[in-house]
């Protein structure tokens, strides 16, 4: 997958439908990054991982369901949206293992994780912020 296809296949759908102060251009620099530096945008699963690997092209970690758990509580209308899709909101690990073939999902958990985090989101150019937060 190239850049340009996750941008227009999940990346710009996904800040859209989050709308608001989610959809953002270094929002969709960050999520892009994220996805880069983690997969390089070829691998589902994490490599040479047998137990609970990383998953989704921005390989979200088994720990990471955490993450998805608090976004769905922070978000009602996050929590409607993934009921919308036929997600169970109330099975984050689900919710994440869904996110490995769904990319949209999986950009959607993306921004609102780094969204909820305690640290700002960098300005679009400002790669040692970016770094900071991954």
């Amino acid at each position: 997958m190239t850049p340009e296809d996750l941008l227009t296949s999940a990346i710009v759908p996904a800040l859209e439908e989050l709308g608001g102060v989610m959809n953002t251009p270094g929002a969709g620099v960050f999520v892009l990054a994220w996805c880069l530096q983690e997969s390089e945008l070829k691998y589902r699963v994490q490599k040479g991982r047998k137990v609970t690997p990383a998953l989704g092209l921005p390989q979200l970690e088994f720990g990471e369901q955490a993450m998805t758990a608090l976004v769905i509580k922070k978000t009602p209308e996050f929590r409607e949206k993934l009921l919308a899709m036929g997600y169970q909101p109330d099975d984050p690990e689900a919710v994440r293992q869904a996110a490995r073939d769904d990319d949209k999902l999986a950009m959607m958990i993306v921004r609102l994780g780094a969204y909820y985090s305690s640290k700002p989101m960098p300005a679009v150019g400002d790669a040692k912020a970016a770094w900071a937060l991954i």
